[in-house]
Protein backbone atom coordinates (compact mmCIF):
# COMPACT_ATOMS: atom_id res chain seq x y z
CA UNK A 1 0.00 0.00 0.00
CA UNK A 2 2.91 2.22 -0.38
CA UNK A 3 1.96 3.55 -3.36
CA UNK A 4 -1.78 3.93 -3.10
CA UNK A 5 -1.07 5.94 0.28
CA UNK A 6 0.65 8.52 -2.12
CA UNK A 7 -2.40 9.17 -4.35
CA UNK A 8 -5.87 8.55 -2.04
CA UNK A 9 -7.66 11.35 -2.10
CA UNK A 10 -8.74 13.33 0.89
CA UNK A 11 -11.04 11.93 3.10
CA UNK A 12 -10.93 8.92 0.99
CA UNK A 13 -11.34 5.67 3.34
CA UNK A 14 -9.65 1.99 2.46
CA UNK A 15 -11.76 -0.92 2.67
CA UNK A 16 -9.52 -3.75 1.47
CA UNK A 17 -5.68 -4.06 1.01
CA UNK A 18 -4.55 -7.07 -1.13
CA UNK A 19 -1.39 -9.04 -0.73
CA UNK A 20 0.46 -11.69 -3.47
CA UNK A 21 0.02 -14.90 -1.68
CA UNK A 22 3.50 -16.75 -1.23
CA UNK A 23 2.21 -19.46 -3.35
CA UNK A 24 4.35 -17.62 -6.12
CA UNK A 25 7.08 -18.32 -4.69
CA UNK A 26 6.47 -22.14 -4.45
CA UNK A 27 8.19 -22.92 -8.04
CA UNK A 28 11.64 -21.81 -7.39
CA UNK A 29 11.49 -23.98 -4.11
CA UNK A 30 10.47 -26.35 -5.82
CA UNK A 31 13.45 -26.40 -8.48
CA UNK A 32 15.94 -25.50 -5.77
CA UNK A 33 15.03 -28.53 -4.09
CA UNK A 34 15.40 -30.21 -7.40
CA UNK A 35 19.24 -29.23 -7.86
CA UNK A 36 19.49 -30.78 -4.15
CA UNK A 37 18.25 -33.83 -4.78
CA UNK A 38 20.10 -34.32 -7.52
CA UNK A 39 23.36 -33.56 -5.23
CA UNK A 40 22.25 -35.77 -3.01
CA UNK A 41 21.65 -38.72 -5.66
CA UNK A 42 25.03 -37.92 -7.52
CA UNK A 43 26.94 -39.55 -4.73
CA UNK A 44 29.78 -41.93 -5.77
CA UNK A 45 29.92 -40.54 -9.36
CA UNK A 46 33.16 -38.71 -9.28
CA UNK A 47 36.22 -40.57 -9.31
CA UNK A 48 36.55 -40.71 -13.23
CA UNK A 49 37.60 -38.33 -16.11
CA UNK A 50 36.10 -34.75 -15.95
CA UNK A 51 35.21 -33.52 -19.33
CA UNK A 52 34.59 -29.96 -18.12
CA UNK A 53 38.09 -30.30 -16.23
CA UNK A 54 39.79 -31.24 -19.29
CA UNK A 55 38.13 -29.06 -21.34
CA UNK A 56 39.45 -25.52 -19.06
CA UNK A 57 42.49 -27.18 -18.70
CA UNK A 58 42.89 -26.95 -22.70
CA UNK A 59 41.12 -23.51 -22.59
CA UNK A 60 43.43 -22.36 -19.83
CA UNK A 61 46.76 -22.89 -21.98
CA UNK A 62 45.37 -21.43 -24.78
CA UNK A 63 44.02 -18.36 -22.75
CA UNK A 64 45.77 -17.59 -19.93
CA UNK A 65 43.63 -15.24 -18.71
CA UNK A 66 40.87 -18.61 -17.93
CA UNK A 67 43.89 -20.01 -15.89
CA UNK A 68 41.38 -18.61 -12.64
CA UNK A 69 38.50 -20.21 -14.24
CA UNK A 70 40.26 -23.86 -14.63
CA UNK A 71 41.38 -23.29 -11.04
CA UNK A 72 38.44 -22.58 -8.89
CA UNK A 73 37.16 -25.83 -10.92
CA UNK A 74 39.49 -28.33 -10.03
CA UNK A 75 39.75 -26.71 -6.21
CA UNK A 76 35.13 -27.60 -6.63
CA UNK A 77 36.16 -30.65 -7.73
CA UNK A 78 38.88 -31.65 -5.21
CA UNK A 79 36.85 -30.32 -2.57
CA UNK A 80 34.05 -33.27 -3.36
CA UNK A 81 35.85 -35.62 -5.35
CA UNK A 82 32.79 -38.45 -5.42
CA UNK A 83 30.64 -35.80 -7.11
CA UNK A 84 31.10 -35.41 -10.46
CA UNK A 85 31.80 -31.76 -11.78
CA UNK A 86 30.02 -32.11 -14.33
CA UNK A 87 26.52 -32.83 -12.25
CA UNK A 88 28.01 -30.19 -9.55
CA UNK A 89 27.89 -27.56 -12.96
CA UNK A 90 24.30 -28.83 -13.76
CA UNK A 91 22.67 -28.54 -10.27
CA UNK A 92 24.90 -25.26 -10.13
CA UNK A 93 22.66 -23.59 -13.19
CA UNK A 94 19.43 -25.15 -11.83
CA UNK A 95 20.03 -23.99 -8.82
CA UNK A 96 20.81 -20.11 -10.30
CA UNK A 97 17.17 -20.74 -12.38
CA UNK A 98 15.30 -21.37 -9.16
CA UNK A 99 16.99 -18.63 -7.31
CA UNK A 100 16.31 -16.15 -10.12
CA UNK A 101 12.60 -17.78 -10.04
CA UNK A 102 11.95 -16.87 -6.32
CA UNK A 103 13.55 -13.48 -6.57
CA UNK A 104 11.10 -12.64 -9.40
CA UNK A 105 8.58 -13.86 -7.04
CA UNK A 106 10.35 -11.57 -4.39
CA UNK A 107 9.58 -8.66 -6.13
CA UNK A 108 6.54 -9.63 -7.49
CA UNK A 109 5.44 -9.40 -3.87
CA UNK A 110 6.64 -6.71 -3.17
CA UNK A 111 5.49 -4.44 -5.89
CA UNK A 112 1.73 -5.65 -6.43
CA UNK A 113 -1.22 -3.87 -5.02
CA UNK A 114 -4.44 -3.98 -4.93
CA UNK A 115 -6.80 -1.58 -2.71
CA UNK A 116 -10.55 -1.09 -2.93
CA UNK A 117 -11.45 1.84 -1.28
CA UNK A 118 -14.73 3.67 -0.85
CA UNK A 119 -14.93 5.58 -4.16
CA UNK A 120 -12.27 3.77 -6.12
CA UNK A 121 -10.44 0.22 -7.21
CA UNK A 122 -6.38 0.93 -7.32
CA UNK A 123 -4.16 -1.79 -8.92
CA UNK A 124 -0.50 -1.23 -9.31
CA UNK A 125 1.86 -4.05 -10.32
CA UNK A 126 6.13 -3.38 -11.60
CA UNK A 127 8.86 -2.13 -10.41
CA UNK A 128 10.89 -0.62 -13.20
CA UNK A 129 7.86 -0.45 -15.50
CA UNK A 130 4.96 0.44 -13.24
CA UNK A 131 1.62 -0.37 -14.45
CA UNK A 132 -1.59 1.07 -13.10
CA UNK A 133 -5.24 0.66 -13.28
CA UNK A 134 -7.75 2.37 -11.25
CA UNK A 135 -11.45 1.96 -11.53
CA UNK A 136 -14.19 3.97 -10.06
CA UNK A 137 -16.43 1.95 -7.72
CA UNK A 138 -19.61 2.78 -9.81
CA UNK A 139 -18.35 1.55 -13.28
CA UNK A 140 -18.02 -2.42 -12.21
CA UNK A 141 -20.02 -4.36 -14.24
CA UNK A 142 -18.84 -7.87 -11.98
CA UNK A 143 -15.95 -9.45 -10.03
CA UNK A 144 -14.57 -12.87 -11.09
CA UNK A 145 -12.59 -15.03 -8.65
CA UNK A 146 -11.07 -17.72 -9.70
CA UNK A 147 -10.36 -20.70 -6.67
CA UNK A 148 -8.44 -23.96 -7.23
CA UNK A 149 -9.71 -26.83 -4.23
CA UNK A 150 -6.11 -25.53 -3.21
CA UNK A 151 -6.74 -22.47 -3.37
CA UNK A 152 -9.98 -22.51 -1.24
CA UNK A 153 -8.23 -24.66 1.69
CA UNK A 154 -4.99 -22.21 1.63
CA UNK A 155 -7.24 -19.37 0.97
CA UNK A 156 -5.74 -17.11 -2.89
CA UNK A 157 -7.42 -17.18 -5.68
CA UNK A 158 -6.87 -14.82 -9.30
CA UNK A 159 -9.38 -12.11 -9.53
CA UNK A 160 -10.58 -10.24 -12.32
CA UNK A 161 -12.97 -7.55 -12.68
CA UNK A 162 -14.61 -6.18 -15.33
CA UNK A 163 -15.94 -2.34 -15.33
CA UNK A 164 -18.24 -0.72 -18.37
CA UNK A 165 -14.92 0.53 -20.18
CA UNK A 166 -12.02 -1.21 -18.29
CA UNK A 167 -11.06 -4.12 -16.80
CA UNK A 168 -8.51 -5.39 -14.29
CA UNK A 169 -7.63 -9.02 -14.73
CA UNK A 170 -3.68 -9.47 -14.99
CA UNK A 171 -3.31 -9.93 -11.15
CA UNK A 172 -1.19 -12.50 -9.59
CA UNK A 173 -2.51 -14.45 -7.10
CA UNK A 174 -4.25 -12.57 -4.27
CA UNK A 175 -4.58 -13.54 -0.58
CA UNK A 176 -8.53 -13.37 0.41
CA UNK A 177 -9.66 -13.09 -2.69
CA UNK A 178 -13.26 -13.12 -2.14
CA UNK A 179 -13.42 -9.95 0.18
CA UNK A 180 -12.94 -8.23 -2.90
CA UNK A 181 -15.90 -9.48 -3.77
CA UNK A 182 -17.46 -8.72 -1.01
CA UNK A 183 -15.88 -4.79 -0.98
CA UNK A 184 -16.83 -4.12 -4.54
CA UNK A 185 -19.97 -5.62 -5.47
Amino acid sequence: MRYVKHILLPNEQILYDGHVHPRVMLPGILILAFAAWILIEAGNTGGGHSFILSFAAWLAGVLPSTYGFYKMLYHWQVASPNIALEIKVLALAIALFGFSKMMNALVLIQTTELVVTDKRIIAKTGLMTVITVEMDRSRVAGVTVEQSFTGRIMNYGYIHIQGFTTSINDLPVMVNPHLVEKFVC
